[in-house]
């Protein structure tokens, strides 16, 4: 089974290749805000030095969110291009819930600290074979974020950017193997701010 997994919902690109559960290859780009332009080049740059097409996935994974917008529509596209083309299955995870499936501990609570002054959270409690949330996914400004951390839980705090395709990849493929669905949706948790572009 070989999984490719990716995460553009921050400024950058991060790509992982998996053999089953064995992870082969990991890589990452910091060029900031070219995921548009690379992610592409990258991928086929991957599959191409392991010897690999298209053809040889058997399971697509990216992320789809909270994040940056643009990026993480940048990634869903491409992921559901792929899906089309290959007729692979996709699995699409959130962020909170990769980095939530990766600790050790539960409940853990998780806060990924965004740009804008944003940060997201949400709380787990987890076992061998499953994920919950205990609390929803929600945006907070950062500088609340001692109000909602609750007792008797382990904290995670991160930048949104260390969420790796690697730890996408880790929670898709249990999600696969454990038959347990998957959204198709953007994990929007703002209104979008748009901006003009200056001279």
């Amino acid at each position: 089974m070989i999984t490719l997994a990716f995460n553009t919902s921050s400024s950058t690109i991060s790509l992982a290749l998996f053999s089953d559960e064995k992870l082969l290859d990991f890589v990452e780009n910091n060029e900031s805000a070219r995921q548009s332009e690379l992610l592409v080049l990258q991928i086929e740059n991957l599959l191409k030095k392991h010897q690999l097409n298209y053809s040889n996935l058997s399971l697509i994974a990216a992320s789809n969110g909270p994040g940056s917008f643009t990026g993480t529509r940048i990634g869903i596209t491409c992921a559901k291009t792929l899906q089309i083309a290959t007729k692979k299955p996709l699995i699409l995870v959130n962020n909170l819930e990769a980095q939530a499936f990766a600790s050790k501990d539960s409940p853990v609570f998780i806060a990924l600290e965004s740009t804008q002054n944003e940060t997201f959270i949400a709380q787990f409690k987890k076992g061998d074979n499953f994920l919950e949330n205990i609390t929803p996914p929600a945006v907070i400004l950062s500088q609340e974020l001692e109000n909602f951390i609750p007792e008797n839980c382990a904290i995670i705090k991160k930048n949104i950017a260390e969420i790796s395709a690697k730890l996408i990849g880790e929670y898709a493929i249990f999600l696969f193997k454990n038959n347990r669905a998957s959204t198709n949706e953007i994990l929007y948790l703002r209104d979008p701010k748009i901006g003009v572009k200056t001279k």
